[in-house]
């Protein structure tokens, strides 16, 4: 029996072993840094002359218009809202009886679409990777600045991102004119590619065509049309003219502050003054950050955490990837769990929780090591990632 029990652990420790040989390590170092919104990350929605709805559009998010005031913005109610309404002059009245999201902050708009304007400038004057052909359907895209000949760019069919393991790769596309996506058009997204890092800097209009699907942060000069019901994984901020929605879903996006290369976004910003504005609320409890208090792997692909006790927000970021202090990826959470789906099959994962609310990440508390679908439920002791004591441990279990 302990012959048997020997010849099962030699034969384990050489898969272990081939897995560590054979499979492939994707991450490559992103080239180009992030652009910093500042105030304007706080909104999904944020217009200049109007805002429109034909309902239902729904936004996961803040909306704002400046320099038009509220009554500019029509159609769209607090119901279809999750955030807060910004106008600059009380005059929004789009709120159903007993339900109010409006705040009137004209500070804080003409920051916003000051900062904006930075952000564009900012893209604008990046050095351009490649020039590429105005259609981007069927196209395979890595980390970089992009733009066309003609100075237009359009999306029929699927582009597809790829962060080539990076989650802080950025693509910038900067379009001298219009941004257009044909009907059903869909911007996807690969090796932990993320929509906070895609800006596309439009010089007049971007238009969507019926049911698209985009990724990433619009900031037009002028005009953003939906033809309705699409979807948008990112913001739409448009400089000086209206944001037409049309059963539209937009779900603002927000990275993980500090990944490897990315710098943390800021949530403040000055005036020209040297005022400081800052719309968003502290985060509670950064001093002692979430401790998670149990992880388990699920399936061969899942895990299940679950963190607490934590008073004052039930709002976190939970960031995970195959190596302690490599997040690959993150998730916002409400609540004080979540199963984490469409992992690495086969690797383990480590993960790490933080407060968060809108626009700011909390401190991550201590990163926890779930296991294999091969190894116990709840993680080992890290063990300055030591093959030996793995292995060591692996064979104690088994034997």
């Amino acid at each position: 029996m302990k012959i048997l029990k020997q010849i099962k652990f030699i034969v384990l420790l050489l898969i272990i072993l081939m897995g560590f040989i054979f499979t492939p390590v994707s991450k490559v170092s992103a080239t180009t840094s992030r652009v910093d919104l500042l105030t304007a990350d706080g909104f999904a929605v944020l217009g200049g002359s109007a805002i429109s709805d034909t309902p239902t559009s729904t936004i996961n998010g803040n909306v704002g218009l400046n320099p038009n005031g509220g009554a500019s913005i029509t159609g769209l109610t607090c119901n279809e809202v999750t955030g807060t309404i910004y106008d600059n002059n009380g005059a929004y009245t789009g709120n159903p009886s007993g339900v109010a999201c409006r705040i009137t902050d004209a500070g804080l708009l003409t920051q916003a679409k000051n900062d904006l304007t930075t952000a564009v400038n900012d893209a604008n004057g990046r050095s351009v990777t490649s020039t590429i052909a105005t259609e981007l359907g069927g196209a395979t895209l890595t980390d970089g600045v992009y733009n066309s000949a003609a100075g237009t760019f359009g999306i029929t069919g699927t582009l597809t991102l790829d962060g080539q393991g990076n989650a802080d790769s950025v693509f910038i596309f900067k379009a001298a004119s219009t941004l257009i996506t044909a009907s059903s058009s869909k911007v996807v997204l690969i090796n932990s590619a993320q929509a906070c890092n895609i800006y596309w800097v439009v010089g007049s209009s971007a238009t969507f065509g019926t049911s698209s699907t985009l990724r990433g942060n619009v900031m037009a000069s002028e005009s953003i049309t939906d033809d309705g019901s699409s979807t948008i994984y990112g913001r739409l901020l448009a400089s000086t003219a209206a944001i037409t929605l049309n059963k539209t879903t937009v779900t603002k996006q927000t990275c993980a502050a500090g990944t490897s290369g990315g710098p943390a976004l800021t949530s403040t910003s000055n005036t020209s003054s040297g005022t400081a504005i800052a719309y968003c609320p502290s985060i509670v409890n950064t001093v002692v950050p979430p401790i998670i208090i149990e992880s388990k792997r699920v399936d061969k692909d899942s895990i299940y955490i679950k963190w607490g006790p934590y008073s004052g927000t039930d709002t976190f970021n939970v960031q995970y990837g195959t190596e302690n202090g490599k997040w690959l990826y993150n998730v916002d959470v409400t609540g004080f769990s979540t199963t984490i789906n469409a992992l690495p099959i086969n690797r383990p994962i480590w993960v790490q929780v933080a407060a968060r609310n809108l626009c700011q990440i909390g401190t991550y508390g201590e990163s926890k090591f779930v296991g294999s679908p091969k190894l116990p439920n709840t993680g080992f002791a890290p063990h300055k990632n030591s093959l030996f004591i793995f292995i060591n441990q692996i064979k104690n279990w088994f034997l």
